[in-house]
């Protein structure tokens, strides 16, 4: 069983980097927190929408042809990680942060699922994470420590 203090919600801009290694800060840390998660030292959930939002953005990378981002898909699906799916709690709780904190719902939703299961949200996303930087649940990757 993993403690909140080994369980984390990542979002799109954590996992995109496994795959993405092109203009992309911080790879170092995203790659250490796949390895913990690959070797059952931390859990990484996300939303649902992570895998459309991390296809969505290889299909749309002009250094990915139709069969890497099949190939991506297939090693993010082969990585386990917990991927929760949309329920009334959760997306009322996406949809009170989208108003209260300017932002996406498909951005709230992880911060949303972060608050549900006591956890601290990874996000690379600085903009996103200027609009929700007073929540204690979220830490900008680079200042995650992982040691």
């Amino acid at each position: 069983m993993y403690t909140s203090s080994t369980l984390y919600v990542i979002d799109a801009s954590v996992a995109i980097k496994w795959f993405s290694h092109v203009n992309e800060a911080d790879i170092e840390q995203a790659l250490k927190l796949q390895e913990l998660h690959l070797r059952k030292e931390c859990l990484l959930i996300a939303p649902d929408i992570l895998v459309y939002e991390i296809i969505n953005a290889l299909r749309h990378n002009p250094n990915f042809e139709q069969d890497d981002t099949n190939l991506a898909l297939l090693s993010l699906l082969k990585m386990e990680l917990e991927l929760i799916k949309p329920d009334e709690d959760l997306l009322k709780r996406a949809i009170k942060l989208a108003y209260n904190k300017d932002t996406t719902i498909y951005d709230a939703s992880y911060i949303a699922l972060a608050q549900k299961k006591g956890c601290l949200l990874i996000t690379a996303d600085g903009k996103f994470f200027t609009k929700i930087r007073d929540l204690p649940q979220a830490i900008l990757l680079k200042d995650l420590s992982l040691e």
